[in-house]
């Protein structure tokens, strides 16, 4: 005989088991493959178009993928092994899956739509796209994204001062929003302002518009202020653990001076980090100073301008949870590193901002795409002594020495 809580513990128990049954059959399948996509070997989009565009019309191929055969190739032959997949069915291959993942970065084409010319389920292509995203970073970035160790830096530096005319300047650094499609159950958490969400990508590059660093994924709200916290290149940073180069003479001068990277008036200003003077109405030098800081600075806002107008994905809301939407936009700066490496054509000379007798000439980029939505003030103004003492030595040199 059973007592009055074994009855209860069995009441319980059948309850349960029903609702889950009832669940169960609730959401099961109706399709193993929808009657529509049965016939995706014969019409769907990468059979009827792919082989086309790869072998006659290779314009069209790189206007869709952001690279040339040659180019998309290379990337297959280093991710193949890792997106192909075995199973006792028909399995989509390791190249159509790199093909409509590129498409969909290049493009900023919906998964529905995606669903639709590729015909497949649109949970498969959202796995597939998250899937190859995660690939992408994981095979190119240990050798296209990189943390410069010592010499790196030093080469770096050598640009800058070429280029740019900042000596011992190691990168410019900038933080942007990326929007994404509030999250179920999130409250306010990803919540930025007038109604958006978004996660945080923090980027550094070089001279040359390759980026050496990058940090993504921090909460809109927690963003502008908590990415000095939470990010691990600005704690590797402040904390003096990127093998910078120690201090070194100015050449041409006596002037001892340590490497840094340069922010804009978002930044704190610290020994290895150095932001414009506030205020208007300067004195001469320190507007001469804010203007060459500002020249030197173009590059983290063209190289973000040139990513976000190169890979399309970043200029609408992703649908996606924010730590898949974290490996996508992942997935394009090192794409970008990985392109511009390998075909001049991907950023040419006249696709970013120059400057001729002194006047600013804005990039191509720029017709094409806006600038990704920038942060705000990231923390506050307690910089030390000896941070405001190097910039003013910096400031003293470049008024001194003219472009």
């Amino acid at each position: 005989m059973m007592d009055n809580d074994d009855l209860i513990i069995l009441v319980m128990i059948t309850g349960m088991m029903c609702e889950y049954y009832r669940r169960r059959c609730r959401y099961k399948k109706r399709f193993w493959v929808r009657p529509l996509y049965k016939n995706r070997d014969v019409d769907g989009f990468f059979v009827t178009a792919f082989d086309h565009m790869y072998n006659n019309d290779f314009e069209q191929f790189k206007v869709n993928v952001r690279m040339n055969p040659k180019i998309f190739d290379l990337l297959l032959n280093l991710t193949e092994e890792k997106l192909t997949k075995s199973s006792c069915r028909p399995s989509i291959s390791a190249k159509c899956r790199l093909f409509l993942t590129l498409l969909y970065l290049a493009k900023g084409e919906s998964v529905r739509y995606l669903s639709l010319t590729f015909k497949m389920g649109a949970s498969t292509v959202r796995s597939i796209i998250q899937e190859t995203s995660r690939v992408l970073w994981d095979v190119l970035a240990p050798f296209y994204m990189s943390l410069p160790n010592k010499s790196g830096w030093e080469r770096i530096a050598v640009d800058f001062e070429t280029i740019w005319n900042l000596p011992h300047c190691v990168g410019a650094i900038d933080v942007k929003h990326i929007s994404i499609v509030r999250p179920a159950n999130s409250g306010s958490q990803y919540y930025k302002n007038k109604g958006t969400c978004s996660i945080v990508l923090l980027a550094v590059c070089g001279a040359n518009y390759i980026f050496t660093a990058v940090d993504v994924g921090a909460c809109g709200p927690q963003g502008d202020h908590g990415i000095m916290c939470h990010s691990e290149f600005v704690k590797r940073l402040v904390q003096n653990q990127l093998e910078l180069p120690e201090a070194t003479i100015i050449t041409g001068t006596n002037i001892e001076f340590p490497y840094y990277f340069i922010g804009d008036s978002a930044f704190p200003l610290r020994n290895n980090l150095i932001k414009p003077y506030p205020g208007i109405l300067l004195p001469k030098d320190k507007e001469t100073f804010n203007k060459r800081l500002s020249r030197g600075r173009k590059t983290i806002e063209n190289a973000l301008g040139v990513l976000a107008s190169r890979w399309r994905v970043l200029l609408s809301p992703i649908h996606m949870k924010p730590e898949n939407a974290a490996s996508v936009v992942k997935a394009t700066v090192v794409l970008h590193n990985f392109v511009k490496m390998h075909d001049e054509s991907y950023c040419p000379r006249e696709y970013v901002d120059s400057e001729e007798n002194g006047e600013l000439k804005s990039g191509l980029w720029r017709k094409n795409t806006a600038p990704l939505r920038k942060a705000s003030k990231l923390s506050g103004n307690n910089a030390s002594r000896s941070a405001f003492h190097i910039r003013d030595i910096l400031k003293n040199y470049l008024s001194q020495n003219g472009i």
